[in-house]
């Protein structure tokens, strides 16, 4: 049963009263800052490169000339597809 997955409705999330707050508006992310915190609490990093599946799927067409644009290699370097 995966219903308690189910996104509540904009009604509900009213009526309760939640109220969802961007963190980076008040926190400043520096990625590499964050890294190396993360390192000390004991995170290693992942060696292999990150899965971009959503990147893999997606394909651009160009209408002006009526062809699909594959993913760019830039992409297909630094990432890995889903296995």
């Amino acid at each position: 049963d995966l219903l308690w997955t189910r996104y509540p409705s904009d009604e509900d999330i009213e009526r309760v009263g939640i109220r969802g707050i961007f963190m980076g508006n008040y926190v400043y992310w520096d990625a590499n800052k964050h890294l190396a915190i993360s390192k000390e609490l004991g995170f290693k990093e992942n060696e292999e490169k990150p899965v971009c599946s959503a990147l893999f799927k997606m394909v651009a067409f160009n209408y002006d000339l009526n062809k699909a644009i594959p993913v760019p290699d830039l992409i297909r370097q630094n990432c890995r597809p889903v296995k």
